[in-house]
């Protein structure tokens, strides 16, 4: 299914990401637009993929999860590895001995490890890293626990995330050590996507859509108020 609106969305993180590399600090208001885009990224990539998975969960989960999957390599592999080569064979990209962290898709935690945003490593792959992650364990949870159980799983990822985010903001190490760009630390706007996705499916088809509507909205407030 296509939600034209989504495209807006898209351009506003764009947008946001775009702003927080380009243009001068005193234009920013002191406001973190580039994660503000970033998690935007992430609630779409939720909702979109939650809604593939729902509507294709009928032929079984075996059989659902290993198409899922490959439509997934074959939209993402190619090009992010020829990225990945491209990049090495110019010389633009000086990774080492540690490369392997990028072609296995863990970019967020290599830097996460380094505490920094290491020189000659490609950082923009760590949020490519995050959702790559997340395809991994998402389709089977929410395959095994089916509509009856999804809004609840995908409260649960919210909730881990703000736990995480909370205590690194204690401690005030969330900036300092790269601890938000940790897959625990993202997954929260990815299963806020994911909630909204059973949710209007559920606003469809019953009025208890409205209380669950409520509840997105104070957990969207709250996961915003954690960046």
């Amino acid at each position: 299914m296509y939600y034209t609106r989504i495209d807006g969305l898209r351009a506003l993180a764009v947008g946001a990401v775009m702003a927080s590399h380009y243009l001068p600090e005193e234009y920013l208001m002191g406001i973190s637009w580039g994660s503000y885009g970033v998690h935007l990224f992430f609630v779409i990539s939720g909702f979109l993929i939650t809604g593939i998975l729902h509507r294709s969960s009928i032929d079984g989960t075996v059989k659902t999860l290993r198409a899922f999957l490959y439509r997934r390599v074959l939209r993402i592999f190619p090009l992010y590895y020829f990225c990945l080569a491209f990049i090495t064979m110019m010389g633009w990209a000086k990774m080492g001995g540690d490369a392997w962290w990028h072609w296995t898709y863990l970019s967020n935690w290599f830097f996460w490890s380094e505490g920094t945003w290491v020189e000659g490593h490609p950082a923009h792959f760590w949020s490519l890293a995050v959702e790559e992650q997340f395809y991994l364990f998402w389709p089977l949870l929410f395959l095994m626990v089916r509509r009856k159980s999804a809004l609840g799983a995908g409260a649960l990822l919210v909730g881990i995330s703000l736990v995480y985010r909370f205590d690194l903001m204690g401690t005030g190490s969330i900036e300092s050590h790269l601890g938000n760009i940790t897959t625990i630390a993202c997954i929260g706007s990815l299963g806020l996507g994911a909630c909204l996705s059973v949710v209007i499916d559920k606003f469809k088809t019953t009025s208890i859509g409205k209380l669950w509507l409520v509840s997105l909205l104070l957990l969207l407030l709250t996961h915003v108020c954690a960046l």
